[in-house]
């Protein structure tokens, strides 16, 4: 009789520290699924907010027929309030033309975006869709590896209709 309530307490305490240690990963996991999440969602909202910055800049393309009359300046000031955002660039056609911040970024001037072989299956769909899109992470050619935000703006479209007959991509 004595082996037979050692063996069901025996038992029934197996299945105590089963149960407990099983709660105990369920809870772990929705904790650590809670928390992936929440970064997740922070990530989003912080790529969303650096990206802003294209339609930004866009906008001033468009205000100014293709050009941004003292781009320089300008851009250096839109850095300061887009922390995540460590160059801001216009490629008329496709073409790197002009870059901020320069130092350190002189080789992506020139660069044919469309048809370097790195850039070109990225640069391809934005400027076939019209729309923001972000690209990598890609090795860039000023060096390291980086997103890149795309939108091209089409200066014979109004802003949000379709491309159709549009020519002109800046």
């Amino acid at each position: 009789m004595a082996v037979a309530v050692f063996l069901v307490a025996a038992i029934a305490a197996l299945v105590l520290i089963w149960l407990s240690d099983k709660s105990g990963r369920q809870e772990t996991r929705a904790r650590v699924s809670n928390i992936a999440g929440e970064r997740a969602r922070n990530l989003q909202r912080s790529i969303e907010r650096d990206l802003s910055a294209a339609y930004a800049l866009a906008n001033l393309v468009r205000q100014g027929k293709g050009t941004v009359a003292n781009f320089d300046e300008v851009a250096g000031e839109m850095l300061a309030f887009y922390p995540g955002v460590s160059e801001l660039a216009l490629a008329p056609g496709g073409i790197i033309r002009d870059v901020v911040p320069k130092a350190g970024k002189e080789t992506a001037l020139r660069l044919d975006l469309p048809q370097e072989p790195a850039q070109k299956p990225e640069a391809l769909p934005a400027r076939n869709s019209g729309k923001l899109t972000l690209a990598g992470p890609l090795d860039l050619v000023t060096g390291g590896r980086g997103l890149v935000g795309r939108l091209p703006v089409y200066l014979d479209a109004a802003p949000g209709k379709p491309l159709s007959g549009a020519t002109r991509w800046s």
